[in-house]
């Protein structure tokens, strides 16, 4: 649609008018007539204005703004922007006049740019993408043409990929967080089941062979009583107590670790006077140090106080100390000592035994290793003692370590 006093401007454009003839005067509104059809048949909104207005458009621009006419399009383009309430894409702000998309085409620039209106029959806000260029005749701008698309849909249905693929990504995320814990899960279960094995090899074999030969020597106090003195009679009774001494510390710490396992242990942290509870150690294990004429000396401050659980340490230094009697040869040292270093207290337990490769060294708190080492009279072990330090110590906030050197001896740190 045409405004009556911009049909000059267009024939100015077609270069009809230039003599008056008739006939030349009809074929320009002809050919006027043909660039409305043209810009009728566009799909999307044209809209062609110059400094005083609005033009020309085609039908699409009135549905797309919700007008009638071209009467609608009056004014100047600030009143029009107020008519449509244009504004940024961006910020939703109200644009500034030389912001106008006509305005700029008119001041000679190309442009590309998606803006915010109301249509003005439905009140929907609308999404626009215009293009625009200047009309340019003999070096001067006489016009400026936008082209306006609807874009609402578009950016709608880019949103709903980007939720979909916000969600797919999200799903995606979870799956691999659900394929993570099952993998942990089925670690843990794996773990659970060689710890469930190496418990029953305990169980049947460390467990079961001092058993028969418990039974083995009450067969014989039983069937030959009659024929033993008295020195046989506590020789036997020596061994008896021996052999379910060893078994009590196996069962005991079998039992322990198993309450570990399965998060029944409580740890219940108080002060406690180191010293004390070395000595304490010293005197359950003074059978086992005298029998290898083992010097067991305790070398920790009589003042040093920890805070810890009482019974999971006695249960620590009872072990470690207990290996060290094992693993030294007769006549042997054992050195006990601990000291504080900024908010930690390390202890040491150092003896100058048999010592240990690396190999062992790095299977020494693992349930699962397979290493079987006698003591230095054959005495035998399960391996489960210095697992349970390790998950002892770790309850309890700090860590274990050993440095050991074959043929000098081991030194436990924790």
């Amino acid at each position: 649609m045409l405004r009556e006093d911009s049909k000059l401007l267009v024939k100015d454009l077609t270069g009809f008018h230039k003599n008056g003839k008739k006939e030349n005067i009809e074929l320009a509104e002809y050919r006027l007539a043909e660039l409305s059809a043209v810009i009728e048949s566009i799909p999307d909104a044209i809209i062609i204005g110059d400094h005083n207005g609005i033009i020309h458009c085609n039908s699409k621009a009135f549905q797309l703004l919700g007008l009638d006419s071209i009467e609608d399009l009056s004014g100047n383009y600030e009143e029009l922007a107020k008519r449509i309430n244009l504004r940024s894409s961006v910020n939703d702000s109200p644009l500034k006049s030389h912001e106008f998309p006509m305005v700029r085409a008119l001041n000679n620039e190309k442009f590309e740019v998606d803006v915010l209106i109301t249509n003005v029959k439905t009140g929907n806000d609308i999404v626009i993408r215009i293009a625009g260029a200047p009309v340019v005749l003999n070096g001067k701008v006489i016009a400026g043409v936008v082209i306006e698309s609807d874009i609402s849909e578009r950016i709608k249905s880019d949103e709903n990929l980007r939720a979909t693929l916000i969600e797919i990504e999200t799903s995606h995320k979870e799956l691999n967080k659900s394929s993570l814990q099952l993998k942990n899960y089925t670690l843990k279960l794996e773990n659970l089941n060689e710890t469930k094995d190496k418990l029953f090899s305990i169980i049947a074999h460390d467990l079961r062979s001092p058993f028969q030969a418990l039974t083995s020597v009450t067969n014989i106090l039983i069937d030959e009583m009659e024929s033993l003195n008295k020195d046989e009679i506590l020789l036997i009774a020596q061994e008896l107590r021996k052999t379910v001494k060893t078994q009590f510390e196996v069962v005991d710490n079998l039992l322990s670790w198993v309450q570990i396992q399965r998060g029944r242990m409580q740890f219940y942290p108080r002060r406690i006077f180191l010293y004390d509870k070395v000595k304490l150690v010293m005197e359950q294990l003074l059978i086992h140090s005298k029998k290898k004429n083992i010097e067991i000396i305790n070398s920790v401050p009589e003042d040093l106080v920890a805070v810890g659980d009482m019974d999971m340490l006695q249960s620590v230094f009872h072990n470690i100390l207990f290996n060290g009697i094992k693993y030294c040869n007769i006549g042997g040292q054992i050195k006990i000592d601990a000291a504080l270093s900024g908010r930690e207290i390390i202890t040491s337990i150092q003896d100058n035994g048999i010592g240990m490769d690396n190999e062992i060294k790095d299977l020494l708190f693992s349930i699962d290793n397979n290493v079987v080492r006698h003591g230095t009279m054959s005495e035998k072990g399960t391996g489960l003692g210095l697992n349970l330090c390790r998950e002892m110590i770790n309850k309890q906030g700090g860590r274990i370590w050993v440095e050991s050197e074959v043929g000098k001896g081991s030194t436990f740190y924790f």
